[in-house]
């Protein structure tokens, strides 16, 4: 497929930017990155006197030429590059940016139509998702027998580093993309989102860092963690600078995005639309973007400061004047509050599934709201649950952790609100409130989990254990991923413009949903015994548990494959959806199935009656008028099969 700009003879680019702009995408920037990735690696060679493969300052040049020559090949600089040299704009390249062009080009090139945008960091985080899952069944595996020669630890410890950095960056992708960047801004009654090129360079920006990362594995492997805690950081082999910068990548990445998200809901909201009335979806992506924001830092330090030890002989991290214990509590100002980063939309994303499917609106939005922002600050400062076991000052840690049992009263709020929306409502099962159910039985276990290693007595114990990971797994998959699935067919119609596969769904839900169980209650068996974490072998008692938990994972993948071939194969067969197949009473179900370019064929304006309809017009394929404050008892009954391009 090419991603040249098709252009007639009235319209072909007269000026050199414009001739070389109408061919940049993403097979340019694959062309581009490569070459200039080969000339930073010989350069080095030559400059360096480096004879074998490559050393860190060989590895940073090279994969920092690739990032660059990349985003220069897609179009990623063409904003800051035109702006400082000048460069006019050409209305027909303008457009095509935009995504006006349409087809299936405008995905393989810069494109700063946000729903364009949030369908690439679908595809992208899926991608890093399907590279975590493997190195998964490839962990599982080794763990059959206690004594496998399946990896070596070495190997394994590689696979366990890119495992679990794959699936926090594919996760922390699904929310910034079909979330924070397609939903959001349709659900405020935006026609756009407020920094289009940022929200943009994002994504492409990610996708180059993704190439460090996964590039790793064949470099020399990171036999670091998903942590990548020093002293190891500055130990392992050349493969930690890929991955460092592929780091530093994902802090640009999350920043840009978060700015356009938290811009875009500030001062984009439609008429009418007041803070007070902004759905929890909205909420939950703006409280979640700030925290990314601001919690950022501590990653792009810990990832800068591992660069210089590692090719300018500084020694933040390195003995005797450097310290591990530095790097852990900077890293954790981040890795704390990225775990509420994950969570918060993916909650906020299943209350609006049930508002949708229990017929009512959600109960005490305002109290959902103030705990996600209580969620939010509380992150700030419960790290020391991390570094307990660490050496921190007790005082300090026991502080830290007691204000880590604060976290209990207001998810415990999402939860009772998430369970008071449902309950009495007019129940109408579809799939997508199986997860909502789901998210509510893993997220209890996650945090019941939780809350022991926030006590000191049962943290020295279970710490370094399989009991973490556990625990880690089932606020992962079994809250964020679940939930950003149960999200993902909810909206599936918006996205596609057609409807999901009702029956392979359901089936999918059934594969993961006893998946995550055996997988994970299997690992806290496991734990629970004394077993180790990140441990290639293990002793004899332990592989009971452990194969079962195999059995468990293989069984969860394949639920997970399932889904993604259902949807795929739905956006491709599916019946066509009709503009609100679910009755939903939110504004991005307002909008025509696909949704044009500019969202709203009229600006929408709120009434200042809450209880009355959206004032701006009545879609024509909308059966019935939903009111804004909730569904009505009359008028918002389930619709028919025929409405739904399903079966009831």
């Amino acid at each position: 497929m090419t991603t040249a700009l098709k252009l007639d003879s009235a319209s072909t680019p007269t000026t050199w930017s414009d001739r070389v702009r109408a061919r940049q995408g993403a097979v340019a920037g694959l062309v581009v990155g490569a070459v200039a990735a080969a000339v930073a690696w010989t350069g080095a060679h030559v400059a360096f006197e480096v004879g074998n493969w490559g050393t860190d300052r060989v590895t940073a040049l090279t994969s920092i030429a690739w990032i660059l020559g990349f985003n220069l090949g897609v179009g990623t600089w063409n904003p800051p590059i035109g702006w400082l040299l000048g460069w006019t704009t050409d209305p027909e390249l303008e457009a095509t940016e935009a995504g006006a062009a349409g087809g299936r080009s405008r995905y393989l090139r810069f494109c700063t139509d946000h729903k364009v945008v949030g369908i690439q960091y679908l595809v992208l985080g899926l991608t890093l998702l399907a590279v975590g899952g493997v190195g998964a069944l490839l962990i599982r595996t080794q763990l059959l027998s206690p004594h496998s020669t399946f990896l070596g630890p070495t190997a394994y410890g590689d696979v366990v580093t890119l495992h679990g950095l794959s699936m926090v960056i594919g996760a922390l992708l699904l929310l910034i993309g079909p979330f924070a960047s397609f939903v959001v801004p349709l659900m405020i009654g935006a026609r756009s989102v407020a920094l289009p090129r940022l929200n943009a360079m994002g994504v492409w920006i990610m996708a180059s860092a993704a190439v460090c990362l996964i590039a790793t594995v064949v470099i020399g492997g990171a036999d670091v963690g998903w942590t990548t805690f020093a002293p190891l950081a500055d130990q392992a082999s050349p493969a930690m600078t890929a991955l460092a910068i592929a780091m530093v990548g994902l802090v640009a990445c999350v920043i840009l995005s978060g700015i356009s998200t938290v811009a875009t809901v500030v001062t984009m909201r439609a008429k009418g639309m007041t803070m007070q009335r902004l759905p929890v979806m909205a909420w939950g992506s703006l409280v979640a973007a700030a925290l990314a924001v601001a919690t950022m830092a501590g990653l792009l330090l810990v990832m800068t400061f591992v660069l210089t030890d590692r090719t300018m002989g500084t020694s933040f991290f390195v003995p005797p004047w450097g310290s591990g214990g530095l790097y852990e509590v900077m890293f954790w100002t981040m890795g704390q509050p990225l775990l509420y980063v994950l969570l918060i939309p993916p909650a906020g994303a299943l209350l609006e599934v049930a508002s949708s499917f229990a017929r009512r609106p959600v109960v005490n939005p305002r109290a959902i709201v103030v705990s996600f922002i209580v969620i939010a600050a509380i992150s700030f400062v419960t790290l020391g649950h991390h570094l307990y076991t660490a050496g921190l000052s007790p005082a300090v840690a026991g502080a830290s952790m007691a204000l880590t049992e604060l976290f209990a009263l207001p998810v415990g709020v999402v939860v009772l609100c998430l369970l008071a929306t449902v309950w009495r409502g007019s129940i109408w099962a579809r799939l997508p409130l199986f997860f909502v159910y789901l998210f509510l039985w893993d997220l209890v276990i996650g945090g019941v989990s939780g809350a022991l290693l926030g006590n000191p007595t049962t943290d020295r114990s279970f710490h370094g254990g399989m009991v973490v990971t556990a625990h880690l797994h089932f606020m992962m998959v079994g809250a964020v991923l679940v939930g950003a699935a149960g999200g993902l067919v909810y909206w599936f119609p918006k996205f596609t413009g057609r409807m999901l596969d009702e029956r392979s769904g359901r089936g999918a839900f059934w594969l993961i949903a006893f998946g995550i169980q055996l997988t994970f209650l299997a690992q806290f068996w496991a734990g629970a015994e004394g077993m180790a974490r990140r441990v290639a072998w293990y002793e004899p008692g332990f592989q009971t548990a452990n194969q079962i938990s195999t059995v468990g994972a293989y069984l969860l993948t394949l639920g997970w494959v399932v889904l993604v071939w259902a949807g795929v194969w739905s956006a491709r067969h599916g019946r066509p959806a009709p503009a609100d197949p679910w009755r939903a009473r939110t504004l991005e179900w307002r909008t025509p199935t696909p949704v044009p370019l500019r969202n709203f064929p009229v600006a929408p304006v709120l009434s200042e009656d809450p209880e009355a309809t959206y004032s701006a017009w009545t879609d024509s394929s909308t059966p019935g008028a939903v009111p804004v404050g909730g569904h009505s008892n009359t008028g918002a009954g389930r619709p028919s099969a025929g409405e739904t391009g399903g079966e009831d």
